[in-house]
């Protein structure tokens, strides 16, 4: 029998983690908890010394990055608002400045300059709230100056080897156009308008500044990489290319393109297959990469070049698989070592997690929908308690092979789980994409039905004991399953989740409302579209709910707005349905802090314990 750990073991922050070198590599910026909360720390590259740069506070640091040799840059937000602001911190003297320090805007630094070490460009919606203007931020004097003033509504930019604004990205919410000028006097003219709903994703330019590296269909139903020349606007060479999965991802984190700056060429592009794939373009990256593979010992594995000097001889790399938490490592080229940085997870033993599968079925129309299943270990996959756990999005976004600790979690507490990337999910082509429009709560639905389906005609899943559980639109997918399949799922678990899809869309942030056309394109218009938006909201059917839920919800969350989960517990409880509510005033989209992720799985274990009959660490250690 598996060992039952606990929620804190899952769950908590690690000791340390995201270790990134400075330009110079002489110094090592990383996150450290102290008192349960990651905070900034930086030691020598030797590990002669290590001291404390910021001191704990009311959210943990996430994102860090060097500007220069002497400060560390990191980006936080307030109560989870979204609204994150630069700050910067000097390892020398210590001195903590928010370098944005812009009432309830919008500012992230987003890349230091080719050309000035000291100075980083600047994305801030200060001037006006539903469009970025780019700025230079100096990091040492605080100093910002205008580049470009958005006054076009460009959702994005794109700058040259020489430091100029020569790119900008304008979208009417179902499409991207990319606009090109050759100087920064020049006006923006149409470079590109790519066909319905295909990609065109710019990541690079080419050293010669007049070529580009992009993502796009190119006609095709997969996305490929290619190589597209500015002054023609031709596609002269294709890249890579995969006639089953896109290559071009739209999130960083499942696939992306990585460049070389000293050398200004491509170095690997990584993407997401059944098992992540990665393909170095760069001879010596080929034999660094191969060097750590090599090291580490496993087939499988998500391996991701975390940072680099700016003599790119020294790197810094996370890997991680399904059944471990990330490590990082340090590596030299020039004397080809490898030296350990963050510690395998000793409370997480790799013998008691759970395989993650690649999976497919097929949903009730045909298509392949492609999945992971993880079975608890030691026991007969056999009518087992089984949750189904939609990913969030919808679009843009997929489950990956990878480590998921909730899904280790449940796994470990004797659940089936299945993640379904159902239709719209990314990654697996145009068509794929396209017939999830105006689809939610239908055929999207669907697909994750057609999953509980197989799960029991494989007689893995015992009927009577399903559960479904997500985030965002996870959340939703959990809240519709349980409304319009009520005698699938036995109970429901909704976190951050959509209850109204009027109201979903009425309360969009304004940074959000260049995307309105896309929203209104893929889940449907509040006026057009009335009956398909009514028909798809659990709300209105809440009546049809006659199994036990479980809504949380962070009160600063600026997309999926707190009134969300009020009106649907609001709806559950005055019709005597049993519901609990978890609302938490210091979380945004999703619960970031220890202790408020601590409280909901601990909740969410005694929840599914109770109604589907799994495992829990308490009644395991009382039996013991």
């Amino acid at each position: 029998m598996n060992n039952i750990i606990s929620v804190q073991d899952f769950f908590r922050n690690p000791n340390t983690r995201n270790f990134v070198l400075s330009p110079d590599g002489n110094h090592i910026a990383f996150l450290k908890n102290i008192n349960n909360r990651m905070t900034l720390h930086v030691s020598a590259y030797n590990g002669e010394y290590e001291k404390i740069l910021v001191q704990p506070g009311d959210r943990d640091l996430v994102e860090i990055f060097w500007g220069n040799n002497d400060i560390v840059l990191y980006i936080i937000d307030t109560g989870g608002d979204e609204n994150n602001h630069t700050y910067s911190v000097s390892i020398s003297t210590g001195e903590v400045r928010n370098l944005t320090p812009f009432q309830g805007a919008f500012a992230v630094a987003s890349q230091r300059l080719y050309n000035d070490d000291n100075c980083f460009f600047l994305a801030s919606n200060k001037r006006m709230a539903s469009v970025m203007d780019m700025y230079k931020l100096n990091i040492t004097t605080g100093e910002i100056d205008m580049l470009y003033e958005n006054n076009e509504s460009f959702v994005g930019f794109q700058t040259d080897y020489n430091d100029i604004i020569r790119l900008a990205f304008a979208s009417d919410g179902a499409h991207t156009y990319t606009y090109h000028r050759k100087t920064s006097d020049e006006k923006f003219s149409l470079l590109f308008a790519p066909n319905a709903n295909e990609k065109f994703t710019v990541y690079n330019f080419a050293e010669d500044n007049r070529h580009i590296y992009v993502g796009a269909h190119n006609g095709r139903d997969k996305a490929g990489i290619y190589l597209f020349d500015t002054e023609t606007s031709e596609f002269i060479k294709e890249i890579l290319y995969d006639s089953e999965f896109d290559v071009a991802l739209d999130m960083p984190h499942f696939g992306r393109m990585l460049f070389s700056r000293k050398q200004r060429v491509p170095i690997c592009i990584q993407y997401q297959r059944d098992y992540p794939t990665s393909i170095a373009i760069d001879d010596y990256y080929k034999t660094i990469f191969d060097n750590v593979k090599k090291y580490i010992g496993s087939s499988n594995i998500n391996l991701n070049l975390n940072s680099v000097n700016e003599n790119e001889t020294i790197f810094t790399f996370i890997a991680s698989t399904d059944k471990q938490p990330k490590v990082e490592y340090l590596y030299n080229s020039l004397t080809n070592e490898l030296r350990l940085l963050k510690e395998k997870s000793a409370h997480l033993p790799q013998e008691q997690m759970c395989e993650m599968k690649p999976i497919k079925y097929k949903s009730r129309d045909g298509f392949d929908i492609h999945s992971y299943l993880t079975l608890p270990i030691l026991t007969e996959p056999k009518n087992l308690p089984a949750i189904i756990l939609p990913h969030g999005g919808p679009n843009f976004v997929r489950d990956v092979w990878d480590w998921n600790p909730l899904v280790q979690f449940l796994a470990n507490r004797g659940y089936a789980v299945l993640q379904p990337n159902y239709r719209g999910s990314d990654g697996y082509g145009k068509k794929f994409f396209e017939i999830c429009f105006k689809q939610w709560g239908r055929t999207m639905q669907d697909d994750i039905t057609d999953g509980v389906l197989w799960l029991i005609e494989q007689g893995i899943a015992d009927k009577e004991s399903i559960g479904i559980m997500g985030g965002s639109y996870g959340g939703y997918a959990a809240l519709a399953g349980v409304t319009f399949t009520p005698d699938l799922y036995h109970c429901g678990v909704s976190i951050v989740g959509i209850s109204n899809l009027f109201t979903f869309i009425e309360s969009i942030p304004a940074y959000w409302e260049p995307l309105l056309k896309a929203m209104y394109e893929r889940i449907g218009h509040p006026e057009l579209d009335k009956e398909i938006l009514y028909n798809a909201s659990p709300l209105f059917f809440a009546d049809k709910i006659r199994v036990p839920m479980l809504i949380a919800q962070g009160a600063n969350d600026p997309r999926v707005k707190q009134s969300e989960a009020d009106q649907i517990v609001a709806k559950l409880r005055s019709s005597g349905k049993e519901v609990e509510y978890i609302l938490k005033e210091n979380e945004g989209h999703g619960f970031q802090n220890e202790e408020n992720k601590f409280e909901l799985f601990e909740v969410v274990e005694r929840f599914f314990a109770k109604h589907l009959g799994g495992k829990s660490f308490t009644n395991a250690t009382m039996l013991q």
